[in-house]
């Protein structure tokens, strides 16, 4: 736990910390009386706190926007206050699937059972439905927003044998074009940003073995795909050069870079032989880890963490059909810089060997250095009571780091530095 604990430290640019995980849990599809629940997962203990409920049957998406959190269920958007936990503001809606936030915009797309007007926009802040999209022609799902524009998968229903993209204004929501995907986009159902492209990650359809990745320049809506040999579900989240979805009903990676299965098996199907599936699973880049909840929808639900090498390293309470994760960060830089004042490194700017000094050293402790963008380059600790407090940058690229400290009773203090 410890370890975990260590990640979740600040990030060297922007001062965020992993404030809650929001644990989205739908209950058992069998039982019209067991609703929605809205839990916080507190990192640095792993306490739990229950904190909404919502009349309906299944979740679909939550989403966290600053200090807000929208949920998206069965029949309702429901919005809460991240500090108070406070249900602010609600609306009914029918068939939402996935939500995304431009601006002060909160555009939302719409599946079954729903046959038209397949996007609406909503004010995020009151909720009120402010358009609709009547020209998207199908069923939508996941959103990205690229420049000035908002990019829409469009799976359609369960009997289409394409997919397609439709691209609306991101200021008023205003419809622009629709670009036929063909049978390669059949499925799609995430979008992603990786450098001068749009990922789109196309569920595979029923009855099909092999799955697909698009590749869409978001400029002049040119295409490619990759086709791969496994069965492909929902994406998760691209952390460098790696996609890492769900594969064959396990957790897997894709080298965007070459277009090829990097790892086809990270963590492995959780039991769907006997309906177990992966309910969510979410990417927490800081912890380099993967928080995932599995179910058979009906009678169980639990959470896991693991590692990138798909050992797991700890497990949470999860509600059955948990089908929704999201991370709450903060930006806390006014407390960051208050603690950052008890540790101390020199030299400052360092190129070999950088020693720190905290007023409160422990001989037992973990240390993590950040990089500028707040992925974790290193790890260590010192839990034999011998700890030394000089470490080794001289492998580190030249520019701004953050050195996190973790004592034994798990108080973080960080300070930056730079390396030449």
């Amino acid at each position: 736990m410890i370890a975990l604990m260590l990640s979740f430290g600040l990030a060297a640019t922007g001062q965020q910390v992993l404030n809650q995980l929001i644990i989205a849990s739908g209950g058992s599809f069998s039982n019209p009386d067991d609703f929605v629940t809205l839990t916080s997962l507190d990192p640095l203990n792993f306490s739990q706190n229950t904190f909404g409920e919502i009349k309906t049957q299944a979740v679909q998406h939550a989403l966290v926007d600053n200090d807000f959190l929208y949920v998206a269920a069965l029949d309702s958007i429901v919005k809460y206050d991240m500090n108070s936990f406070e249900k602010i503001a609600s609306t009914s809606i029918s068939g939402p699937r996935m939500m995304l936030i431009s601006g002060d915009l909160l555009f939302v797309s719409i599946q079954y059972p729903e046959t038209e007007n397949f996007i609406k926009i909503y004010n995020k802040i009151t909720l009120e439905q402010l358009s609709v999209v009547t020209e998207v022609t199908g069923e939508a799902a996941g959103m990205v927003e690229w420049g000035n524009r908002i990019f829409v998968a469009v799976p359609g229903d369960w009997t289409s044998a394409v997919g397609k993209i439709a691209v609306l204004n991101a200021l008023d929501g205003s419809f622009i074009e629709e670009l036929n995907l063909g049978e390669a986009g059949a499925g799609i159902y995430n979008l992603f940003k990786y450098n001068d492209l749009i990922v789109s990650v196309n569920r595979t359809p029923w009855g099909i073995s092999t799955g697909n990745i698009s590749f869409i320049n978001p400029e002049t809506l040119e295409t490619e795909h990759s086709s791969f040999p496994h069965v492909i579900n929902k994406g998760v989240a691209i952390h460098d050069n790696l996609l890492y979805l769900l594969i064959d009903n396990g957790i897997g990676s894709i080298n965007l870079d070459t277009r090829q299965i990097s790892q086809a098996v990270i963590v492995g199907d959780p039991g769907s032989a006997n309906f177990t599936y992966f309910a969510d699973v979410a990417f927490d880049a800081l912890s380099q880890s993967f928080f995932a909840t599995t179910t058979d929808y009906f009678s169980f639900g639990e959470g896991h963490i693991f590692d990138l090498s798909g050992n797991q390293t700890d497990t949470f309470e999860a509600g059955i059909s948990a089908e929704s994760l999201v991370f709450d960060y903060r930006n806390i830089s006014q407390v960051a810089e208050q603690k950052s004042e008890k540790l101390s490194v020199s030299p400052n700017p360092v190129s070999d060997k950088l020693f720190f000094s905290y007023s409160k050293l422990h001989h037992t402790y973990k240390l993590s250095i950040l990089n500028a963008v707040g992925q974790v380059v290193m790890n260590s600790s010192s839990d034999n009571g011998n700890g030394s407090n000089e470490v080794d940058v001289s492998y580190l690229k030249k520019g701004f780091y953050t050195l996190i400290y973790l004592d034994k009773d798990g108080i973080s203090v960080s300070t930056k530095f730079l390396k030449l």
